[in-house]
């Protein structure tokens, strides 16, 4: 079994799959470099990524006020970072900026903290509703270029993988462009959402989709792969 992912904290997924009796194989497909940022004065926190919550808590002090993040896993990443009032949209960007023109008050500063590819826009969506939203780019993901000793075996050697599993389109188009170089044989890929699985177009792959954007979710998409159901 190989389990591509592009976020670290791999042990909770890892127990998951071997809760399914699956032995995971984790390699990272992108790496993470910090961005040197100043944060400007803020009343909320807007997280969606575990990244974005890793990287601002080692550049701001700020701990005490609401944080409204995109998933249960970086709702859980906050809170062990030690932010005392945290909410989870458990979904996708879409349905964060949902929640968050429900429970934010318009006035209220709102800071979106996280990648500077950033996708959905979510600071510039508050404020077209005419909320007082910014957004902050405290970190790049750098893809890989060349694949480690054990991600080339699994690309390369049949029946080497059962499945993998992808939690980004980025990590998915590193996927797709290292699967290409390598002439890999067919996959089996399960994807987080329907941008991730759009990278892989072209690809000599059987492509299951999450039906919402969470974990839980993927795994269910490769527990379908894996039945053939």
């Amino acid at each position: 079994m190989f389990w591509s992912r592009v976020l670290s904290r791999a042990d909770a997924t890892a127990a998951k799959l071997r809760d399914r009796g699956i032995e995971p194989v984790i390699e990272p497909l992108i790496s993470i470099e910090a961005i040197a940022a100043e944060t400007p004065a803020f009343d909320a926190l807007a997280f969606t990524s575990l990244n974005g919550v890793r990287r601002f808590r080692e550049i701001s002090a700020w701990r005490d006020g609401p944080v409204w993040c995109v998933g249960d896993r970086t709702a859980a990443e906050a809170r062990d970072s030690g932010y005392q009032d945290v909410r989870s949209a458990d979904g996708s960007i879409e349905d964060l900026t949902d929640m968050l023109l429900r429970e934010l008050p318009p006035e209220a500063a709102l800071l979106h903290a996280g990648n500077e590819e950033s996708r959905g826009d979510l600071a510039g969506e508050l404020q077209r509703s005419g909320w007082n939203a910014s957004f902050l780019p405290i970190y790049r993901s750098v893809e890989l270029e060349t694949p480690p000793p054990a991600l080339a075996q699994a690309l390369t050697e049949p029946d080497a993988v059962a499945c993998v599993l992808i939690h980004s389109p980025k990590g998915a188009r590193v996927l797709a462009r290292l699967a290409r170089e390598l002439d890999s044989p067919a996959l089996k890929v399960a994807t987080i959402s329907l941008n991730t699985s759009n990278e892989l177009a072209g690809l000599d792959a059987e492509i299951e989709t999450a039906a919402r954007p969470t974990e839980d979710e993927l795994l269910n998409a490769m527990d379908r792969l894996l039945s053939g159901s």
